[in-house]
Parts: structure tokens; sequence; C-alpha cells
């Protein structure tokens, strides 16, 4: 045979056996048929249908808030029963059922992964779909009592002629809180917030009386983790992540407060503030036994604010000092604009509070709460103008039933404002007693 034509003969022949290698790879994925190619089919599946999923070899782990946690867990195995059948076995536990189901399939008929998943996807869309008895992922909690403010000690005590009433809310949307294992959160997939209104004011007449102290809170999560471990009846939790966080506080609701005339008021707080802060970093450790529960949480965090300053407090209209007053006041820019002669006492600042929480639950009937929370407010405009705020909070509660609490209460804050040569301080003692119930 001519040289020439072996080495064409030769040529074809590798050309042939590299194409029917080829052939053969890319038929054998489609039509290969094993554990670990189910599940990934399977994970696929779930994620088109909103869930998260973690592949692990020939399992599938995914959950879900909808709105409370739900979990799934899915175990598949492949097996070859003879020449012409194969099983596939699907294990699953859905929260807390368990079930076992064994497909059998004909080769001739079922020859690739997708007319296998054509049988098997519609019993995985069965299990997703069926719910154990949803654990809320809402917790909220209501509460109402007495206040009273004042600088001394011995005048927070409860009196029939001062002092107000106060109502307040407490809503936490925290599905992954029921969550037998760590999952990462994502936003929305947490919401903290906290709310409250004083009214019946006493001290003062008219409609006044019911438009007192305002208080709001609101933390939602942008991105984080919750951790769990489990030992038993003991069990902890890690929830971290990054926050965005808002907070509004003001002594009254009225527009006519906190002026630059009024003197340092002795029954409310003499500070108001408003901020936003794109990201906060917080944290919180959870250690439980049975019901019983002990937490540590701290955050922190900067951002755009607007706060009054306790230096801007007791002055005399046309006086040298309101005449020369900072122009970082806000209002004092409409007065200088033609717009009305404002006197509110604000300025725009960044903000950096830090917040440091512990509870105790149940552990002898009661529940226990200590907080410290420090606000630093730096004027934009000015560098030499600042307000400080330090606020300790302490709760003691006992538990007249499951849900509701009766307990008291001990604040106290104090604000320092210095701008420029101006410097003032003051502080404040408040005495709560309250009932609570978690709705």
């Amino acid at each position: 045979m001519d040289k020439k034509l072996k080495r064409i003969i030769c040529l074809i022949a590798i050309i042939l056996i590299i194409s029917n290698s080829i052939i053969y790879a890319y038929g054998s994925d489609e039509s290969t048929i094993t554990s670990e190619k189910i599940a990934y089919s399977f994970a696929s599946v779930l994620r088109l249908k909103g869930w998260n999923t973690q592949v692990e070899a020939n399992s599938v782990n995914a959950w879900i808030f909808d709105p409370s946690y739900q979990a799934l867990n899915i175990a598949v195995e492949y097996r070859d029963r003879d020449g012409n059948t194969f099983t596939v076995t699907i294990a699953s536990k859905r929260n807390s059922k368990e079930l076992s189901r064994v497909f059998t399939f004909d080769k001739r008929n079922y020859s690739n992964l997708e007319q296998v998943n054509n049988i098997l996807v519609p019993y995985l869309m069965s299990l997703a779909g069926t719910k154990d008895k949803d654990q809320s992922p809402y917790y909220i909690s209501a509460r109402a009592g007495y206040s009273r403010t004042n600088e001394k000690n011995k005048s927070i005590l409860p009196s029939i002629n001062t002092g107000t009433f106060f109502i307040g809310l407490d809503f936490l949307y925290d599905p992954a809180k029921n969550a037998r294992t760590s999952v990462p959160l994502y936003i929305g997939d947490y919401l903290d917030s906290s709310f409250s209104f004083s009214f019946l004011d006493r001290n003062v007449d008219g409609y006044q009386k019911f438009l007192d102290e305002f208080t709001l809170d609101i933390d939602l999560i942008l991105y984080g983790k919750s951790k769990k471990q489990f030992s038993g009846q003991k069990g902890s939790r890690n929830l971290y992540g990054l926050f965005t966080t808002a907070s509004y506080y003001r002594p009254y609701v009225k527009t006519t407060a906190v002026m630059w005339y009024h003197n340092i008021y002795p029954d409310h707080m003499h500070i108001q503030y408003c901020y936003w802060l794109p990201v906060l970093f917080m944290q919180q450790l959870t250690f439980t036994n049975n019901e019983k529960s002990i937490s540590f949480r701290y955050k922190t965090g900067i951002g755009p604010c607007q706060n009054s300053s306790l230096t801007a407090t007791g002055i005399e209209h046309g006086s040298d000092r309101e005449l020369n007053l900072n122009p970082i006041f806000t209002s004092r820019w409409y007065f200088k604009n033609n717009e009305g002669d404002r006197k509110h006492n604000y300025y725009y600042s960044i903000t950096t509070p830090i917040k440091l929480e512990f509870e105790s639950d149940r552990y002898f009937n009661s529940r226990f709460k200590f907080k410290y929370h420090f606000y630093y407010f730096q004027a934009i405009k000015d560098k030499n103008t600042q307000d400080f705020l330090n606020r300790i909070i302490l709760n003691y509660d006992y538990y007249l039933t499951k849900n509701i609490t009766a307990g008291i209460g001990y604040e106290f804050w104090h604000v320092k404002g210095i701008e420029n040569e101006y410097r003032k301080s003051h502080f404040w003692n408040r005495l709560n007693i309250q009932m609570e119930i978690k709705i």
C-alpha cells in the first residue's frame, strides 16, 4: 500500500476516534443518570421557586421564609437494578416530617435525565408545597404605663398631679429564629422596630397634654447570618450582619417645642434627634435553656442626622446671643432669607451611636434588661460644635401569666453640648411603671 494512502487512512482513523470520544463524552453527559445529577437538577428547580439551596454530593439542603422558616432536606440514591431497570430513592425531611419513596424506571423508556425528571420533579414540588403548622415569624408586644421624669431622684416618684402615661409597641420579624440550622439572611429577612408615645401630660393644659414624647426605632437587615448550635435542651444563636436603621426622638410632638428661647426642660429630656444610618453592624448572642434565655447585643454605625443642641437654650429674643447665633442652626437660615422668624433648635450633623444591651428572660419567672446607649453628634458645618447623649436603662418585669408582665424601670439621661466657647450639661432621671402583653 502506498505510504501516502496509509497516512491518509491513519489520519481518518484518528479523527474518527477523537470524534467518537467527543460524541460519547457529550452524549454520556446528557444520558448518564447519577444521584449527583438528580440532586443538582432538584436544586435548580427549587431555586426557580425562590428557595435557597446548598448541594453536597447527592444531598440538597433547602430553606425559604414563607413567611415563616421552612426547610427541606433531600437525599437521592440512584441504583441499577438489573440490565433493564434502575431505581431512584428519594429520602426527604420537610421540617419535622420524614418520608422516603422509591421510583422504578425502565431503561428502554427512561434513558436520560430529562425523562427521569419528568417523573421526579412533580414529586419534589409536592414535598416543597407541603407545610408543617407554621411557627409565626412575627413577635409583637404592646405595653402601657406611667412615667415621670425629673432632674432629681426624689421628684420621679409617682404623683397624682404630675407625670405622663405612655403606650408602646415592639414589632420583630425574625423567621430564622425558628430554624434549627444556620442560614444566611438577605435584605428583609429580619426587621426589628420599636415605637412609644406619651400622652396625658398633666403638667400642661389644653390640647398639648395629648401631644407628648415620641420615639421610633427601626432596624432592617441588609445581609447577615444566623448561626445555631444545639445540645439537648440547650442551644445558642449568633445573629450578626449589616443593617440599615432609622431613629427618631422628640420630647414633645407639638411644633412649638424645643425652641431657642426655651429654658432646659426639668420634666422632659431636652434633646431631639432624627437620624438614618445607611449601614450599621449588629451582633446578638443568645443562649437558651428550654424557655429560658440570656442575650447580649451590640450595634454601631454612622450616618446623617438632624439634632438639637443643649447650648441653644434660654436665649432671649433680641439679645446678642440670638443675633449672633451660630449659622449652623437651620432655622436661622429661614430668618436670614426672609422665610419667617423660626426659632426651632436643630442643626445637621453626622452621628455615631453605640448601643450595648443585655437581657435575661424567664429566669425566676422574671425578665431583666440593661441597656447603655451612647450618641455622638458632630455638626457638619462647624467642627467645634458637638453634642453627646448617654442613656442608661434598667427594667425589671415579672411574669403574671405566660404572656403578660408587670414591671418597673429606671432611666438616666445625660446630655452635653459644646458650641465653640459655649458649654452646657444636664441630666434627668425617669421612673417607668408598666405592663406588657405578648400578642
